[in-house]
């Protein structure tokens, strides 16, 4: 089975919880995340078959005349994303050569970049965060030898246009104090 996620961010909390409500009673999938987020927009982020994370879409994209402002369905995902809210967050044994840190502006082109970054290195997903007091911003850690991660905040910059870059870093030999940071 391919595995897919959709990541959808309304303006309004009430369309966002309007758009999944009628997601939920169209087809099956797993609720990733959704939740309010800062100022006054509504996150919803579901993963699972690509038939079904389609059907979602759909639901959510024809729910009412006011589509999402941002959204992005990701097929094929790499299954270190799904798998990371699947088993929740674990605690990262040892030190990676390297850790890598990419912030978007949106969830959207954070969970885009994420999936190519990840496709594009060898390197291991080490932290999610929805940042929901920071208006929806996404942020991610991964963690492998420094030439992986440099490939991979290289290959995530190329995929998210600037505008929507807020951050990044490659952190060679890391405090291993900073290796097990809380996340979502």
């Amino acid at each position: 089975m391919s595995e897919a996620i959709y990541v959808a961010e309304f303006r309004s909390i009430s369309r966002g919880i309007g758009a999944l409500d009628a997601m939920c009673k169209r087809t099956e999938f797993e609720l990733l995340h959704a939740a309010p987020v800062c100022i006054g927009k509504y996150l919803i982020c579901v993963g699972g078959d690509i038939a079904d994370i389609t059907e979602a879409q759909n639901a959510a994209e024809t729910e009412d005349d006011e589509l999402p402002f941002a959204s992005c369905l990701l097929t094929g995902i790499h299954p270190a994303i799904l798998d990371y809210y699947k088993k929740g967050q674990e605690k990262i044994d040892g030190v990676p050569a390297a850790m890598g840190v990419f912030e978007t502006v949106s969830a959207a082109q954070g969970f885009s970049s994420l999936d190519k970054a990840l496709k594009g290195a060898q390197a291991k997903l080490m932290r999610i965060w929805i940042c929901n007091t920071l208006g929806g911003k996404l942020c991610w850690v991964l963690g492998g030898s420094t030439s992986d991660i440099q490939s991979a905040i290289r290959v995530a910059k190329e995929t998210v246009p600037e505008k929507e870059q807020a951050g990044s870093r490659v952190i060679i030999a890391p405090d291993p104090r900073i290796v097990n940071l809380k996340g979502v």
